[in-house]
């Protein structure tokens, strides 16, 4: 399967830079031909630069591979070694008698802008980030496998990219501070970096608890769990004093039925397998609570989860001493 792109040519483009369509009929007049062949119906340019598509009088011409192939009307071939330009109009008369413009092709344009966005933002991302980022946990189009500030970077760049190859350099510098603005630092990198914008695969500090996930070497699934919550927690115990009653557990979760978020189930120990609190859970997103203060969801990154999928989270209990001695209380007769 292909790598994902933090963004798409088409509407995260338009949704970016509502302008960048009318870029797409751009071309460049070409001049100054001098015939190549002896028979006067070849003829060529130099320092054309790069050309991908060649119009003569609002018509296209074809592409060939060679100069040889050059044998017949409305044909040319683009030397970009050496940034030659060999043509025979359509009349195979000098293209100097037409008006001979120069294109390109606009998908591949938008491509290139995109795949260099995509490298930008990675440079422009704190290294405390993973390489490759991480997809979405969660997403409500199928479009945006990307938490929206990351696509948006990535297409703010790619318009920046485009508008810059044809010399607009005031706008694509506009939205490359959108981006990335050194001076105020309030860009959509910037807020990433700074940490007042999280992606959601990111453990927030209210999310780190006292326990540590260990994935089994065996699993041969490609989902993988998160534990929110604090254990000892006292949302599921009607006295706060008990939570200090547990003690040091290993948790175990594991996979009864394989399958995708919603459709794979569940099971899971607080004893490290020997017994189980539940079985045939439903898996979701969506946060489920265990016991203890802990909940926990389900990831498939776009694959599933398999069979004896299993995660141990070892779970320890912050000791307190102040809380437990009550006060005394002394009477006198």
């Amino acid at each position: 399967m292909a790598t994902p792109k933090y963004c798409n040519t088409t509407t995260d483009l338009t949704d970016s830079y509502a302008q960048i369509e009318e870029y797409a009929s751009t071309r460049w007049p070409l001049k100054d031909f001098e015939v190549y062949s002896a028979g006067g119906s070849i003829y060529r340019t130099e320092n054309a630069g790069r050309v991908e598509k060649l119009y003569e009088d609002g018509e296209a011409l074809t592409s060939v591979s060679a100069i040889a192939s050059v044998s017949a009307a409305s044909k040319y071939y683009y030397d970009a070694t050496n940034d030659i330009l060999y043509v025979r109009a359509s009349d195979s008369n000098d293209p100097d008698t037409h008006e001979m413009e120069k294109g390109f092709n606009w998908s591949v344009m938008k491509t290139r802008a995109r795949d260099k966005a995509q490298d930008e933002v990675d440079g422009m991302l704190d290294a405390r980030f993973p390489r490759p980022i991480p997809q979405a946990r969660q997403y409500h189009a199928t479009d945006y496998m990307y938490d929206i500030g990351l696509v948006k970077s990535c297409a703010l760049l790619t318009c920046a990219n485009i508008l810059s190859s044809f010399g607009d350099f005031e706008a694509a510098a506009a939205l490359r501070l959108q981006v990335n603005n050194p001076e105020n630092e309030n860009g959509l990198i910037d807020k990433y970096n700074k940490g007042s914008m999280r992606f959601s695969w990111e453990v927030t500090p209210d999310e780190l608890g006292h326990y540590d996930i260990e994935a089994a070497s065996a699993n041969t699934g490609d989902g993988f769990i998160e534990l929110y919550g604090k254990y000892g927690g006292s949302e599921d115990i009607d006295d706060p004093l008990v939570q200090w009653d547990l003690e040091d557990e290993v948790w175990l979760i594991e996979i009864d039925t394989a399958g995708a978020t919603g459709t794979a189930t569940f099971k899971w120990s607080r004893d490290n397998g020997t017994t189980f609190q539940a079985t045939l859970q439903a898996t979701s997103y969506e946060w489920i609570a265990l016991g203890a203060g802990i909940k926990v969801r389900f990831w498939d990154r776009d694959g599933e989860f398999d069979d004896d999928d299993i995660w141990r989270a070892y779970m320890k209990i912050e000791r307190r001493e102040d809380i437990v001695q009550p006060s005394i209380i002394v009477l006198r007769g």
